[in-house]
């Protein structure tokens, strides 16, 4: 079964609180003032301050300078009588010591901010991880280990089987969280406001940022969609906006992706000695492995899973393992010799496409919660997806095999009427890499359309959520941020990124 996601990237001043303030927990979380909470009211309807406690930093995020909190917030602003609920974040100090901080908003739906925290560079401004409701370490966890277990298994099954046994596996998940009412509260408007009440708790009045990659970039848009006190900019990496028809639009980036590989590898002396036309190769070698497919074994070292697998190498599972190839730069350097490789037999060319992208699958899921992710596809995106288009075939035809609404089925998110785009005159920077399987430069342009007050940045050679690991792009962001949103420099991502095209291995 393949899922919809916007990839699993693919990213608080002063002591905390008189009762944490005399803790060893590390960093404290840092916030405008001297102490944690708003010093008057605040303009925005239905905000209550927040509560935070500081917690110990999970194992696997812990770090020199890193906090970790949880945050106790309403369910709902706008209805009290529902309730709280708790969400954790991490914060990390800029390197400047000053200036505005940065709400981090990770992609998904379903993926953890604070997982980003682990290994993202400090940067000049403070950068405040935000969770997605039921990700992270807080109290609820919408996870579903139920097909997290069945994953390793799916990949040497049958297509049928594949997709009996994904659908029985999500329905347990979402029987067992049928009763939670997290499910009903988590979508991206409620999300977009866990991060102004965090960031407004936290003293950042006057100003503050956020950034967001791949799902990220949608709750960023939505705390464009109201008056938000102290907003002063936004960057979106990897641009998802809210209208999109998944059952569609999934197929035809992955395309336009394919397409601009195609077009680089042709431009290349190196690559185009591997393939004259990439794009074709692909679409007859997914043919050819529908008429015949291939059984590849993948030891547990490399498989991500821990453990041996065997991967029928099918055409719709060569195609789902490139599309999540496509997320890596380093990756796409190496694919069109790979699927040269599988076309001709090559026993080792198949072993690196199914151990890498069995490696990155398992890594994805793990990164991303199942339950957060249905909750808001199965609310905001089912009344628009119109199903597969029966005309595909080859790459693009094999991309996305069950309709959302078939999907959605099991579980219990009732649909609502999804919004369109987001009119704001607040600075907005759009960042965009030309090799995006998911989030494309098209969908940026779109986005920017009704911004009064934005600047599109599209980077060649560059893939899904391109803020980390090019100092161009960094240096545009942070920029951004210390010219309190003025548009700034953006010549150096004119040049291209170099591919350095290279044989699997």
């Amino acid at each position: 079964m393949t899922r919809r996601r916007a990839g699993a990237i693919a990213f608080v001043l002063a002591v905390f609180t008189s009762a944490c303030s005399g803790s060893d927990q590390g960093a404290p979380l840092l916030t405008t003032t001297t102490d944690v909470g708003v010093d008057g009211p605040i303009d925005v309807p239905g905000f209550v301050d927040p509560v935070f406690e500081q917690v110990d930093c999970p194992e696997q995020i812990a770090r020199d300078g890193l906090a970790c909190g949880l945050v106790e917030l309403l369910l709902d602003r706008h209805d009290v009588a529902a309730g709280t609920i708790d969400i954790s974040i991490a914060t990390l100090a800029g390197a400047d010591g000053a200036g505005a901080a940065v709400a981090v908003l990770q992609g998904g739906p379903g993926g953890a901010s604070t997982d980003l925290a682990a290994w993202v560079p400090r940067q000049p401004f403070t950068q405040v991880f935000i969770d997605q409701r039921g990700t992270g370490f807080a109290s609820i966890d919408l996870d579903c280990p139920e097909y997290e277990e069945v994953l390793p298994q799916l990949l040497s099954l049958p297509r049928t089987e594949v997709d009996l046994a994904s659908e029985a596996a999500l329905a347990a998940c979402a029987d067992r969280l049928g009763d939670e009412p997290l499910l009903h509260y988590a979508d991206s408007g409620h999300h977009a406001d866990d991060v102004m009440t965090v960031m407004l708790g936290l003293g950042h009045v006057d100003e503050w940022y956020a950034y967001g990659v791949s799902y990220g970039t949608t709750i960023a848009m939505e705390l464009l969609r109201e008056r938000r006190p102290g907003l002063s900019g936004v960057v979106l990496d990897g641009v998802y906006p809210l209208w999109l028809d998944l059952d569609r639009a999934v197929a035809d980036s992955a395309q336009a992706s394919i397409d601009a590989v195609s077009e680089a590898c042709a431009a290349s002396v190196v690559c185009s000695s591997t393939t004259d036309d990439f794009a074709a190769l692909l679409d007859r070698t997914v043919a050819q492995l529908d008429a015949r497919s291939m059984m590849v074994p993948v030891a547990g070292g490399d498989s991500g899973f821990g453990l041996d697998v065997t991967v029928r190498l099918d055409g719709r599972r060569l195609a789902e393992l490139t599309f999540l190839l496509l997320y890596s730069e380093s990756n796409i350097a190496r694919l069109p010799a790979a699927i040269a490789g599988v076309e001709a037999g090559d026993a080792e060319a198949a072993h690196w496409l199914a151990a890498t992208g069995s490696r990155t699958l398992a890594s994805s899921y793990r990164a991303n919660d199942e339950g957060v992710y249905f909750a808001v596809q199965c609310s905001e995106r089912v009344g628009r997806a119109t199903g597969i288009d029966p005309v595909l075939d080859g790459f693009a035809g094999a991309i996305v095999s069950v309709p959302l609404a078939q999907s959605c089925t099991s579980w219990p998110v009732i649909p609502r009427t999804t919004l369109g785009p987001v009119s704001s005159s607040t600075p907005v920077l759009l960042l965009s890499g030309s090799f995006d399987p998911i989030t494309p430069p098209a969908y940026a342009q779109d986005v920017a359309d009704s911004l009064t007050n934005s600047t599109v940045v599209t980077q060649v050679g560059r893939s899904h959520g391109i803020w980390i690991g090019n100092g161009c792009i960094q240096g545009i962001v942070a920029a951004f941020i210390d010219g309190d949103g003025k548009t700034p420099r953006t010549d150096c991502a004119d040049e291209p990124v170099t591919v350095d095209w290279s044989e699997p291995g």
